[in-house]
């Protein structure tokens, strides 16, 4: 069983996301302080960080401190594609809000499941 570490600021979309992931069959932990992010990592590591990240700069800032964790970063609409990600590997997905379920459900699986195929493409 796979384990997700759920970081969002809205806690209706982490319990309502959370509780579809667990009925998919992962082990999930949900927080909102984005500041124990390593902190909890280095308690119980996780196989992927599901972030839901205010701005591009804080998600750099955890992509920094965690360079071997699998990451997919869950950005607000307004961080556009013209927000600089250079710090940002390719084989990270990022999605802007509002999204699709099935869209976030499926890089979960590739990234967890199909390791080494960025994106879920191959």
């Amino acid at each position: 069983m796979f384990s997700i570490l759920l970081l969002d600021t809205n806690a209706s979309f982490s319990t309502t996301f959370a509780s579809l992931l667990r009925h998919s069959g992962y082990r999930v932990e949900v927080d909102q302080d984005q500041t124990e992010v390593v902190a909890l990592h280095e308690a119980n590591p996780f196989d992927l960080f599901l972030l839901g990240l205010p701005n591009a700069e804080l998600a750099n800032t955890v992509l920094k401190a965690l360079p071997q964790v699998k990451v997919i970063l869950l950005l607000p609409a307004d961080e556009g594609s013209s927000t600089p990600f250079l710090e940002v590997p390719h084989s990270v997905p990022v999605f802007h809000k509002p999204f699709r379920t099935e869209e976030i459900l499926a890089a979960i699986y590739a990234t967890l499941i199909n390791e080494g195929v960025p994106n879920g493409t191959g």
